[in-house]
């Protein structure tokens, strides 16, 4: 009997026994269960975290990369790939590729938890290049005596030196585009009178395209303005075709209308751009039909200064834009075609008295106000800068700019 009782105590004992290991490995489990939830969660919330972090610095970078891009600043031709440690600890890599259609820039930034990559494209397509307008662009060149003067204070160079250079410059930048079967180019000259530029055999260098045209517009460009164009840096107005083609003095407007009647000639659906280089203040106009006050005066009556600023406003104001007439104090509607956009560049001295002081300021407000585009500098060594930029402006109306956000390992 006691053995009995003896052996169901020790079987109940072995059952609570079973029953607390069970326990215990169900309590094991469900902790170990909790702390790996929270543990997932934690990883979950560093992976967000990482995630948010890398992304922003992902498209941080590709953001700073296009702004230097569509600013002038950079091509993404001229990038080279690069990596860096970001203060956060992100490790960022960006790579960039390119070819005749499509500029690339790719920037990984890569976490403990997180990989995030930002795709970037600046492309020309196909589809697009095929049914785009094309592009005509005519380069209006100031032809008159002044552009002899030294470039800047202490330079070798003159400005007829570096508006050559700034034509071979924007010349070239045509030929190298991929699509710059789509450009035509032309060169009007102008002084009191205006001409369209002309080889040596006296041929209009306008309405060209096409490689071995533009290639002709640059070595005549460089032959055209300077003797011997290889050496000679103090170009002067003696020294180029300029006397042969126009008169001295400085008619701003006439060299507006000049390549303003061309494109109303050509009367075809395309993008139209003047881009026009002066260093002097509006001396002089001819008569003109279509703008108040059809008068001819020469620079050499101080009396014209007026009537010349007024022709300029009246050429490069828009049919849409009134200006104000310092002769008659009367309002008039320009009558440039608005889809004629106007890129201007001013090399003007700084005044010396109060009356150059006035006369300055109304001239370059008037480029101001009624150009696109509009520069004013006081060193023409910065023409092919800012002809360069010019271009650029021109292009990037015909450019997209796509931004995607990538799987990362594609």
């Amino acid at each position: 009997m006691k053995q009995g009782i003896s052996l169901r105590k020790n079987q109940e004992g072995i059952t609570t026994l079973i029953l607390l290991m069970l326990l215990s490995v169900v309590s094991i489990f469900i902790i170990t269960l909790i702390q790996s939830r929270i543990i997932l969660s934690l990883r979950r919330s560093l992976s967000a975290a990482d995630t948010i972090l890398s992304t922003y610095a992902a498209e941080s970078e590709i953001n700073d990369v296009l702004a230097r891009i569509v600013g002038g600043y950079e091509n993404v031709g001229d990038l080279d790939d690069y990596e860096k440690d970001l203060i956060d600890g992100s490790h960022l890599i960006v790579d960039f590729a390119t070819n005749a259609d499509v500029q690339t820039i790719v920037a990984t930034t890569q976490r403990p938890y997180a990989v995030s990559k930002i795709k970037a494209e600046r492309t020309i397509p196909r589809e697009f290049v095929t049914t785009a307008e094309n592009i005509e662009i005519v380069l209006v060149m100031d032809c008159t005596g002044s552009m002899g003067s030294k470039a800047r204070q202490g330079s070798q160079t003159t400005r007829f030196y570096e508006q050559r250079e700034a034509v071979k410059s924007f010349v070239k930048g045509v030929m190298d585009l991929p699509d710059s079967d789509r450009f035509t180019l032309g060169v009007v000259v102008y002084g009191y009178t205006t001409s369209w530029y002309k080889d040596a055999s006296g041929a209009e260098l306008k309405s060209l395209s096409g490689m071995a045209n533009f290639q002709k517009l640059y070595n005549e460009a460089h032959s055209g303005f300077g003797n011997p164009p290889e050496t000679d840096l103090n170009i002067r107005r003696e020294d180029t075709r300029c006397p042969s083609l126009v008169e001295d003095y400085t008619n701003t407007g006439a060299g507006l209308r000049k390549a303003e009647d061309y494109f109303n000639d050509i009367n075809q659906d395309v993008s139209k751009a003047i881009v026009l280089v002066t260093d002097g203040i509006p001396n002089s106009k001819t008569k003109d039909s279509f703008c108040p006050n059809n008068i001819n005066c020469h620079g050499s009556n101080a009396g014209c200064f007026d009537d010349a600023r007024d022709y300029l406003r009246c050429r490069i104001a828009d049919s849409g834009s009134q200006y104000l007439s310092e002769v008659s104090n009367r309002s008039f509607f320009g009558v440039r075609d608005p889809n004629v956009k106007v890129y201007a560049v001013t090399v003007l001295d700084s005044p010396k008295n109060n009356e150059e002081e006035e006369i300055f300021t109304k001239t370059v407000g008037i480029f101001s106000q009624y150009s696109n585009s509009y520069y004013n500098l006081t060193n023409a060594t910065q023409l092919t800068q800012i002809l360069e930029s010019f271009l650029e402006e021109i292009i990037k109306e015909n450019s997209v700019i796509t931004i995607e956000r990538i799987i990362p390992g594609q």
